[in-house]
């Protein structure tokens, strides 16, 4: 059985490179393999520190559960719906969180992603939400989450996932790799494969300057 749940971590200081990018390839394909599943659910969050709405744990849960609900809207939702509307306010985090695990525990198959983690600005409320997710041990849940190498962040998922590290050094010789072949093949590079000092400088120059990306 695959794990219940793999945390990807980047060394960049540069938000939103690396692990965005393997997130919404994740995605794209979960959504590609599995969207013609009834059985399968996806439901995703990026958060992102250039706005408030996708900042915080409430937004989060809020916007799981719309993905979670887009074929059908579970009685659970619908009951949380109209007690929000009786009270006329927002539903808090614990009745999000006991909506989104009565939802998830009824799906034969969910996939979680959540992305930049260190984006949000309630970090350790998220971690702590992302592991009490992960104690309701549902088998059919499957959670992928994605930081920059935070150290309360780094802590908090050693404990929970099987971490998968995205190292700067080891992107930047995939970077030389693709440069030497380019110099090699046609294309507007090829005009330099002839000349060794100038097709060096090139291959430094763009991996100096690619930073990992």
């Amino acid at each position: 059985m695959p794990p219940s749940m793999t945390a990807i971590t980047d060394e960049f200081a540069i938000a939103g490179c690396g692990k965005t990018v393997i997130s919404s390839t994740i995605i794209e394909n979960l959504l590609e393999n599995h969207l013609k599943d009834p059985k399968a659910n996806i439901a995703y969050f990026y958060f992102d520190f250039s706005d408030v709405l996708k900042q915080t744990v409430e937004g989060c849960l809020r916007s799981l559960l719309r993905h979670l609900s887009a074929r059908e809207l579970p009685a659970v939702v619908e009951a949380l719906h109209k007690q929000a509307q009786e009270r006329n306010a927002q539903p808090g985090s614990d009745a999000l969180t006991d909506t989104l695990k009565a939802v998830l525990q009824q799906a034969p198959l969910t996939f979680l992603v959540f992305d930049a983690l260190d984006e949000c600005k309630e970090v350790k409320k998220l971690m702590e939400k992302i592991a009490e997710i992960k104690r309701w041990e549902l088998p059919g849940v499957r959670i992928l989450a994605t930081s920059r190498r935070e150290l309360d962040i780094t802590k908090a998922m050693d404990a929970l996932a099987r971490p998968i590290c995205l190292e700067t050094k080891l992107i930047d010789e995939d970077i030389k790799t693709f440069v030497k072949q380019s110099l090699r093949s046609d294309g507007p590079l090829e005009r330099w494969s002839k000349d060794a000092k100038a097709k060096q400088e090139i291959e430094d120059a763009l991996a100096a300057g690619s930073n990992g990306m």
